[in-house]
């Protein structure tokens, strides 16, 4: 689970994935920046705060759960959300200087993936502050399947940590902890462009997952079964998207 030191590593993370990449390592206001430069230092200060302060939060909620009921990740009790973290140990050197060559064991944060239980809704994103579990639970009932499911966002690898197969890894461990929820299915959206989305609607479709079909498909008939994959596309958000399923449960089970 994420911890408070996760975060030096996770933050930079994040805005390298929704934001410019930018960090204001310094804190304060750059009193020496170029006037035509104050709105976009704002957005990226503000932007980087709201990612601190949920990402704080989230953590907060999740070991508060897991402290009053005292449980382990993989009890079937509910710990939503589950912010989880992947970290990979690596050897390192000893202090220079040092008469011995013996190696010291690090740990290198190089993914996170964020777990929670949603009202099935695939034209909404889940919204970024956590809700009580009771409102989501009647949200949920205005909803096709009518319950909670498991809902997987924010999955995030290091850049020069990509194509290790380390999201398989965190996706395997949101898909277990769902099951213990007994979640029945669990979503997530991707982005739906044929190129920038190209490598993680490959991965969730080697997962097992399957795009949801939009309501809407009679509206590109004319086109083809070859463009059904349009009748899918959500906005959501400004955002162009597919929305994946899975189910975790069998109906034998």
């Amino acid at each position: 689970l994420m911890t408070p030191n996760d975060l030096e590593f996770l933050i930079p993370l994040c805005l390298e994935e929704f934001g410019n990449g930018n960090s204001n390592k310094s804190g304060g206001f750059p009193w020496t920046l170029n006037p035509k430069k104050i709105a976009a230092w704002w957005e990226q200060f503000c932007f980087e705060k709201l990612i601190s302060f949920t990402l704080r939060l989230k953590m907060k909620t999740n070991q508060q759960l897991l402290q009053q009921q005292q449980l382990l990740v993989n009890s079937s009790e509910i710990n939503d959300p589950a912010m989880l973290v992947l970290s990979e140990r690596r050897p390192s050197k000893g202090k220079q200087g040092s008469n011995t060559a013996a190696l010291e064991h690090g740990e290198r944060v190089v993914g996170m993936v964020e777990l929670s239980l949603q009202p099935p809704n695939f034209n909404r994103n889940p919204p970024a502050i956590p809700l009580p579990l009771k409102m989501k639970e009647t949200l949920a009932l205005q909803t096709e399947l009518g319950t909670l499911q498991g809902w997987i966002t924010n999955l995030l690898i290091d850049p020069a940590r990509r194509g290790l197969k380390y999201s398989k890894i965190l996706m395997t461990a949101t898909e277990g902890i769902a099951k213990g929820w007994g979640c029945q299915f669990i979503f997530l959206h991707a982005d739906a462009d044929i190129r920038s989305g190209k490598i993680p609607q490959r991965l969730y479709e080697s997962l097992g997952y399957q795009v949801v079909t939009g309501h809407d498909k009679e509206e590109y008939a004319w086109a083809g079964t070859g463009l059904d994959h349009f009748s899918s596309i959500r906005m959501v958000d400004g955002a162009a998207l597919l929305c994946y399923s899975k189910r975790l449960v069998t109906e034998a089970e």
